[in-house]
């Protein structure tokens, strides 16, 4: 019983040494990954990395940054695309999560592929297929193709966080609201919109996120003279070798999306449960 008990204790020793060793391992891989990495950009914000050649040093590459003009208008040019994608792919996002949920099972089938197999190409490739599409219908290497191709490389980001809401959505509710006299209008939105706000606001955060990130969309799909905020970064660092500059606006840029994250967390923290199946 004794030498039992000895075994099942090492046992359990050894599984705990595993599962610290697990974190460890995790934590580092995690620290090397993405901690070290932006400890060296906040560096190079500062011109303490010793990293390329630029002209500013301390806090002077965020204040060109946030004061020029130049800058500032790409920021917002690009913030705007951002929130246009997030609309655009919103809207097409609705019905898509409606049919992957509430449809036949061929038509889920049908949708399922329609929006998950373009992940499985790279971007690059589909944006210069777009291109030559688009070539044909004379929209090439503009706002609107930036926008649809876009919307096209990350619709599911948007689907599957809507279709998850739709699934936790009790059809009860809009049977109810119908019952009771609401129209359809008012029932999307005074019943169902309200439910599926937590797959909204998580599906516009990735969204917007990703596309006023994106840099092979408005390279390929956009014009030269028109740059965004990421194509910024890129030519600061490999063009001017000014990886202050290109530091300052990328640790900008990430403030700018914690904050975001931050308060669209809280927005979609409230009322998690409404709508939802009990």
């Amino acid at each position: 019983m004794m030498i039992s008990n000895r075994v099942v204790e090492e046992g359990r020793r050894s599984q705990l040494r595993l599962i610290v060793a697990g974190f460890v391992g995790v934590f580092l891989l995690y620290s090397t990954s993405f901690f070290v990495p932006m400890a060296i950009m906040l560096l190079a914000s500062t011109g303490d990395a010793g990293i390329g050649v630029s002209e500013y040093s301390g806090l002077e590459a965020y204040r060109e940054f946030l004061g020029s003009s130049y800058y500032r208008e790409i920021l917002l040019d690009s913030v705007q695309l951002a929130v246009v994608t997030t609309v655009v792919a919103a809207l097409v996002s609705f019905p898509l999560a409606h049919l992957l949920v509430r449809g036949s099972k061929l038509v889920k089938a049908v949708t399922f592929v329609a929006v998950l197999s373009p992940l499985f190409v790279s971007v690059v490739v589909r944006a210069f297929g777009l291109e030559l599409f688009l070539r044909r219908l004379g929209i090439e290497n503009s706002g609107t193709a930036v926008v649809i191709g876009l919307v096209q490389v990350l619709l599911p980001f948007m689907v599957l966080p809507l279709a998850a809401s739709f699934r936790e959505l009790d059809p009860l509710l809009v049977t109810a609201a119908r019952t009771l006299g609401a129209g359809r209008i008012r029932t999307a939105f005074q019943v169902s919109l309200p439910a599926l706000m937590p797959g909204v606001v998580a599906g516009a955060v990735l969204v917007f996120v990703l596309a006023l990130n994106n840099f092979a969309i408005p390279t390929i799909l956009g014009r030269p003279d028109d740059p965004v905020i990421a194509q910024v970064i890129y030519q600061s660092a490999t063009t001017f070798a000014d990886f202050t500059l290109a530091s300052a606006i990328a640790i900008t840029i990430l403030a700018f999306v914690v904050v975001l994250l931050a308060a669209t967390g809280r927005l979609g923290s409230r009322n998690p449960n409404l709508g939802q199946r009990e």
